[in-house]
């Protein structure tokens, strides 16, 4: 791995840069989680947007997505989800 230190290029070792990629001390986000709220956030200010309501849209839809996907996976091929979970602005 290389890294650029004070200008100056130093090649690290595979098992260092793995030993800091692993250490929570040097890696940049320290979740799944944080890393997917930057990732939102980025794209959405990317674009000239500033509401966060928008961004905290996003995240939840993505978040439902995710957890529609785990029950039927979990459920197999005959997993029956409720509506309300798959759309909560369905009218039931």
């Amino acid at each position: 791995m290389e890294t650029l230190t004070q200008g100056r290029l130093v090649i690290v070792p595979a098992h260092v840069a793995e030993e800091k990629r692993l250490d929570p001390e040097f890696r940049l986000f320290r979740s799944s989680t944080e890393r997917t709220a930057w990732s939102i956030a980025a794209r959405h200010l990317a674009r000239g947007q500033k509401d966060p309501v928008k961004m905290i849209v996003e995240a939840i839809e993505l978040e439902r997505v995710r957890c529609v996907a785990l029950l039927q996976t979990s459920g197999g091929a005959n997993a029956q989800i409720p509506a309300c979970l798959i759309d909560p602005d369905l009218d039931w």
